[in-house]
């Protein structure tokens, strides 16, 4: 296989700087100016890319989150001004999918929200080919919520090793002209106390990954949102399943073409590598600045909470062709999928006196709604042509067109 043009760049730098972390190389596979996996033209999400997402497999995901955000707005009190902020918005479709859905709630809610993008920054480089992969707020006393959907996973990470009694670092140096992992003294002590503060103890040849961007990124977002909420939605794990002895090569993985790898060296800049969440430092750095924990759900839980059964029901009462039933039902199951994209975690954190008791945290008997939904019965949401069809994926006979 030949070299990819960004793979050819990560060499010419470990020439001449010696063996980069892992973090470095990762930050150059994904958000290199010159071919990084984000910042170059190809579509990786969807049919024909690498992975898809929750937003794009149905717009329920989106509207459901718009339940949730109505509520948290009739918990701060239903003010005249509600801020989202979403982080790492891609194309827009959550976006598209939450406001499109709030016209069909509450009408002060839809006037009051404000729905603020932002993606990543090429602002921040390193002689001028190296993009900073944190998201800057750009923002002071907020009142509302920040959210972000599949974003802290694909944040560089420093690679770990424990040997023997000693925590060792896995830079990225060359072997015969190709790249390889490299094994050295830790590149910061921080890697060391990140894992001491969470009482994660390595086994012998355990591997595992650090991200140390983490800490700044909470502390950007406490330092934006005044009051209000943080909603966090990705798969990862606390700290003791994280770093447990049953992950004895740590999360790391890479996506190409709706394929998983663990070959991080493969196809620089044209695969997508990530690494799970370590909700527990999440949860521990985000108390230190001010973010107090409401609580964790899988992604299944946190939207049967907000009663996404109701529409996969009152499908049987909307006359749709048989196609578009089944591609709109299968759209929904897989967001709560529980091997599938309902196994992600849900992660809520809040500042200021607002409430924790949250409908999409709550552990009532599904089927019993909050407040908002008893005013009002909004329409099912169905599959446009801005979403993917998972069922024309899976059985083509049955494909059939999306509304314009």
């Amino acid at each position: 296989m030949t070299d990819t043009e960004l793979e050819g760049i990560v060499k010419e730098r470990i020439q001449r700087e010696g063996p980069i972390t892992f973090a470095q190389f990762m930050e150059m596979a994904l958000y290199h100016v010159l071919g990084g996996y984000y910042t170059s033209a190809c579509q990786h999400i969807g049919p024909r890319g690498d992975f898809y997402t929750s937003p794009l497999a149905h717009p329920a995901f989106g509207a459901l989150i718009a339940i949730q955000l109505e509520q948290m707005w009739e918990l701060m009190g239903a003010s005249s001004r509600f801020f989202v902020v979403e982080l790492g918005s891609g194309k827009g479709t959550l976006a598209r999918d939450i406001l499109d859905y709030s016209r069909h709630l509450g009408q002060a809610f839809h006037r009051a929200l404000r729905y603020i993008t932002v993606e990543r920054d090429n602002e921040y480089r390193q002689e001028g080919w190296d993009t900073a992969a944190s998201i800057r707020l750009p923002f002071r006393q907020l009142h509302g919520c920040v959210l972000s959907n599949e974003l802290l996973d694909a944040m560089p990470v420093h690679r770990v090793v424990q040997q023997g009694d000693t925590l060792k670092e896995i830079y990225v140096g060359l072997k015969n002209g190709h790249l390889t992992d490299v094994v050295g003294e830790l590149s910061t002590p921080r890697l060391r106390q990140r894992l001491e503060n969470l009482g994660a103890s390595l086994e012998d040849g355990q591997e595992a990954e650090v991200n140390l961007l983490l800490e700044d990124w909470v502390q950007d977002v406490a330092g934006s949102l005044e009051r209000g909420y943080l909603i966090t939605i990705d798969y990862g794990y606390p700290a003791n399943e994280l770093y447990s002895p049953a992950r004895p090569r740590g999360t790391l993985m890479c996506h190409y073409r709706h394929t998983t790898n663990r070959k991080p060296f493969l196809r620089v800049g044209e695969q997508d590598i990530t690494s799970h969440v370590d909700i527990s430092s999440l949860t521990s750095i985000g108390e230190k600045h001010g973010l107090w924990l409401c609580g964790v759900v899988s992604q299944a839980q946190f939207l049967d909470n907000l009663n996404i059964r109701a529409f996969i029901g009152r499908f049987r009462t909307l006359d749709l062709p048989s196609g578009e039933y089944h591609a709109n039902r299968m759209g929904m199951q897989n967001l709560i999928d529980p091997e599938g994209l309902g196994k992600f975690r849900v992660v809520i954190q809040r500042k200021g006196e607002v409430s924790d008791q949250l409908q999409g945290l709550s552990r009532e008997r599904p089927g019993k709604r909050g407040p908002q939904a008893e005013k009002s019965n909004p329409p099912v949401p169905l599959l446009t042509d801005h979403h993917i069809d998972l069922l024309r994926g899976k059985y083509p006979h049955m494909a059939w067109s999306p509304p314009e």
